[in-house]
């Protein structure tokens, strides 16, 4: 992605979150050892870009589960699906320490939302998002709770609650 771009993506970050860019979290976090350690729904809480953390606004929401525009299920079969902001994700996926392989579709869908939303800006902060998801490789790291689960691939940090 090259810097105009970056920027643009950063913009949108800013739109859908609120404004409220902070400095990317700690990543003190356990490896992912296997894949029963992220079996479960994650609800996507924030994106670090570029260095800059910008925590979603949960008034953006999609069924089934409220608060969350973006969430992905693990499951025990190896079996991910999901919901980005506008679009659907789903696939195969296996854990290799703390690497994750995955083969995933992503479908079209619509960006209607209950707390509204610029469907321009919810595709385009999709797309940092879904290159994550839709990489065939990303690293995961779960902390040592086991609530929450980040997820990286090149430049980009997702950071995920358990739900």
């Amino acid at each position: 992605m090259n810097l105009r771009a970056r920027t643009g993506v950063i913009v949108m970050l800013l739109g859908l979150a609120g404004c409220q860019a902070s400095p990317p979290p700690s990543t003190s976090a356990s490896t992912v050892s296997s894949e029963a350690s992220i079996v479960g729904t994650w609800g996507l809480e924030s994106v670090t870009l570029a260095g800059f953390e910008f925590e979603l606004d949960p008034r953006i929401t999609a069924d089934p589960h409220p608060g969350f525009a973006t969430w992905v299920t693990f499951d025990a079969t190896g079996r991910l699906e999901g919901r980005l902001p506008c679009n659907s994700i789903s696939g195969e996926y296996q854990a290799f320490g703390r690497t994750i392989r995955s083969r995933t579709v992503v479908t079209a869908g619509s960006c209607v939302f209950e707390g509204g939303g610029h469907p321009e800006l919810l595709m385009k902060t999709e797309e940092p998002i879904r290159n994550v998801l839709w990489s065939s490789s990303f690293e995961a790291f779960l902390d040592d709770t086991g609530s929450t689960l980040r997820i990286q691939a090149e430049d980009t940090l997702l950071t995920f609650r358990r739900i």
